[in-house]
């Protein structure tokens, strides 16, 4: 049986939840690091997979401290996966729960590794197959556009 979204809002004028999320959570987890455009970086665990982004929960406190807004660099680790997995990402909110980041973008090869690490490992394949069909929920950009973003 399906777990239902959680409500990521304030409850709305009908008294539900305002349920912003696009993308379907998985129970999937991936270690990676979170870092910061100064090079400050965390390193933790990125839960609650998603085309649309994740919840990212550190080891510990460090030296980066995300506020909502900031741009971030998500590299996962997973190692059923054949290399890491680079999204530039954007914080949607933080707490002590952890960081809720917004995908923005990955390379190719990052973009093949985790729709493979998403769809092979999640249930309900299916639906995340129709998301990744429909909209990824991020860039894609060549080694050449990501240079040119840089810039």
């Amino acid at each position: 049986m399906a777990t239902p979204p959680r409500a990521s809002g304030p409850p709305g004028p009908s008294g539900a939840p305002d349920e912003r999320r696009r993308h379907t959570r998985t129970g999937l987890s991936a270690p990676g690091r979170l870092a910061g455009p100064d090079g400050a970086e965390i390193s933790g665990v990125a839960t609650s997979l998603a085309f649309g982004g994740a919840l990212f929960v550190p080891d510990a406190r460090g030296a980066l401290v995300p506020a909502p807004g900031d741009g971030l660099t998500l590299t996962l680790l997973p190692p059923e996966a054949d290399g890491p997995i680079v999204f530039s990402c954007r914080v949607a909110h933080a707490s002590e729960a952890g960081v809720g980041l917004k995908f923005l973008g990955t390379d190719p090869a990052g973009f093949e590794r985790y729709a493979d690490l998403i769809v092979l490992g999640a249930e309900g394949s299916g639906r995340l197959v129709e998301e990744l069909r429909v909209s990824p929920g991020f860039e894609v950009a060549t080694l050449e556009g990501l240079r040119r973003a840089l810039d």
